[in-house]
């Protein structure tokens, strides 16, 4: 229908920068209609963990040894496999005790596996630096097209730019070069290309946090805070499943909305 039915795009933008490297714009026109979407083309980093709901697989035995395995004990049976399509993420000892009330009596190690279900993100946008709290927490994916930080020290809370979580619910940027990273971790951070990769903090306890976390071998649930982070009595007997994330919602922000105000406030890191 010629150009009657060609998508409009806002001043600056146009098809071949709607969306970020890695990304493909897909237009969907008419007459009424002018929906201009980001999808993903690129593949996820390895070291990408779905954003998803997370379990605990918890090994039906206890080892007689009381020195850690970490530390040359006895290794305790495997906790058993992640369900088919879900991915292991973590995997280590926790403390089983006799006593079954106050401090733990250790009398060995069984294993805890931690795994996360395959269907959660690989990829997300993040509007600030806050925004790797807020996505563990249940805020989904937008892609907005022609609302990515396409330039350097645009400020944060008004564009977006993709990021991945790693096994320790920390973000890491999708393509820092292409796409872009947050400058810092604060909130006046503003968005840059390459340079030394900014670790963004997520929300939780990281995986690598429960490797000593104490836990009862008797039929005590894991406690869980309200995004599901483990508070400290352990799981037990039978694979024992607790749920780590709160199921994911799709959230639609409308334009001219600030995202930001919707993330909790926190603190990263830098590596080199």
């Amino acid at each position: 229908m010629g150009n009657w039915f060609s998508c409009s795009y806002e001043k600056g933008w146009n098809k071949g920068n709607a969306c970020p490297p890695g990304f493909i714009t897909k237009e969907s026109c008419g007459l009424f209609t002018n929906d201009i979407t980001c999808e993903l083309s690129a593949a996820p980093s390895s070291e990408a963990v779905p954003v998803s709901a997370r379990y605990n697989i918890g090994g039906e035995k206890c080892t007689s040894d009381t020195t850690n395995p970490i530390d040359g004990g006895e290794v305790p049976p495997s906790a058993g496999s992640c369900a088919s399509g879900d991915k292991e993420i973590a995997k280590r000892f926790s403390k089983c005790c006799s006593n079954f009330f106050g401090a733990c009596d250790l009398t060995g190690y069984s294993e805890l596996k931690t795994c996360a279900e395959g269907q959660g993100d690989l990829v997300f946008d993040v509007w600030s630096p806050d925004g790797c709290k807020s996505k563990a927490n249940g805020l989904s994916n937008n892609f907005q097209a022609q609302q990515w930080c396409k330039d350097a020290n645009m400020k944060s809370g008004y564009c977006w730019i993709p990021y991945s979580m790693n096994v320790d619910m920390d973000c890491f940027p999708f393509d820092k070069g292409g796409a872009g990273q947050w400058s810092g971790v604060s909130g006046t951070a503003t968005s840059k290309f390459g340079g030394e990769t900014v670790i963004l903090e997520g929300a939780g306890i990281p995986a690598s946090e429960f490797q000593n976390a104490a836990s009862s071998h008797h039929s005590v649930p894991l406690k869980t805070a309200n995004i599901g982070a483990v508070s400290g009595v352990g799981f037990i007997g039978a694979a024992a499943v607790v749920g780590i994330f709160n199921r994911r919602r799709r959230l639609r922000v409308p334009k001219g909305e600030v995202p930001a105000k919707m993330e909790m406030s926190g603190k990263g890191g830098v590596i080199v």
